[in-house]
């Protein structure tokens, strides 16, 4: 036999020893009350949460490529509880897997969900949400309820809530639709993006801008590097600061809001289009209270110019 007959047997073998990647569908459905709680906790994969109307949760699982059998899925009820686990088996091959959850639960329902790997998506929905992943991207729609979403890297993205919103990534965007409630935001890098907010205001991100579209509460606003816009339209009851290290900062105001300015910048100019009465001024600072005074509004630029425009 040739060398070259001889390495190509060798190969042939070699291959057909390789284990093929193949699929697995896990699937359950439980019947339940309106008012539940699902709870998913697992060591990898992709979570989706849709709502019906009916009385019953829903979960698919998909495992693909590698060996399925690498992950344990395992699903309990609990009374009005669902719980669903995937847990990896001894063998370490687990990245190859690709897991996707597929969850269908009533249109008024708690969830709280945990990957250690993927995206997580929950749709419109009415009910506490907690959800939180090692890594990767959360979407939600409307969200009535309190929310509160945690990802090591990734952008977040809500259309709209109604109740508490905290939001925290080490690594990408944010982006707020309107919201009924108060807002908790903060990113280690991106940008952050805000629709309407009837309640207060709190977003740090250490690298990128921040617009508001329109806060009917006070706004605790900051950046390490990147502009900030905001509209304030209704008269705060609390002091608001908004800082940036390297921006500028343009405030519009509603001209019957009532506040204490203080404003300055390192480099550039402080204009406003209000009259400030008792004010202290120079090119880069200015002090003093409009409309006769109230809560303050603190606006901070170590490198750009300072605006407060009426709108």
């Amino acid at each position: 036999m040739s060398k070259w007959l001889e390495f190509g047997v060798a190969a042939l073998i070699a291959l057909l020893m390789i284990p093929l990647a193949s699929a697995k569908v896990i699937s359950e459905e439980f019947r339940v009350r309106s008012g539940g709680e699902l709870s998913v906790v697992s060591d990898i994969g992709q979570i989706s949460v849709e709502t019906s109307r009916g009385n019953r949760v829903e979960v698919r699982v998909d495992i693909n490529e590698g060996d399925p059998d690498q992950l344990n899925v395992t699903m309990e009820q609990d009374g009005n509880k669902i719980l669903v686990r995937g847990k990896f088996t001894e063998n370490r091959r687990w990245r190859r897997l690709k897991v996707k959850y597929r969850i269908t639960v009533p249109d008024k329902f708690n969830v709280d969900l945990e990957t250690k790997g993927g995206s997580i998506q929950v749709n419109d929905l009415t009910g506490t949400v907690d959800v939180s992943t090692a890594g990767g991207s959360l979407k939600f729609g409307n969200i009535v309820g309190p929310l509160n979403g945690r990802t090591s890297g990734g952008s977040i993205t809500l259309d709209g809530g109604d109740g508490m919103v905290t939001l925290r990534t080490s690594g990408g965007s944010i982006n707020v639709g309107d919201v009924t409630g108060d807002l908790d935001l903060h990113t280690s890098g991106g940008s952050i993006n805000i629709g309407m907010v009837e309640g207060n205001v709190e977003a740090n991100t250490s690298g990128g801008a921040i617009h508001i579209e329109e806060a009917h509460g006070a706004i605790d606003a900051s950046t390490s590097g990147g502009s900030i816009t905001a509209y304030i339209s209704q008269q705060p009851q609390a002091d608001s600061q908004l800082q940036t290290s390297a921006g500028t900062i343009t405030v519009y105001l509603a001209e019957d809001l009532r506040l204490d300015l203080k404003a300055r910048t390192n480099v550039g100019s402080v204009k406003s289009d209000f009259r400030v009465n008792g004010a202290t001024k120079s090119k880069r600072s200015l002090s003093g209270s409009i409309n006769g005074g109230g809560p303050e509004l603190y606006l901070r630029s170590s490198a750009g110019s300072v605006k407060i425009k009426k709108r």
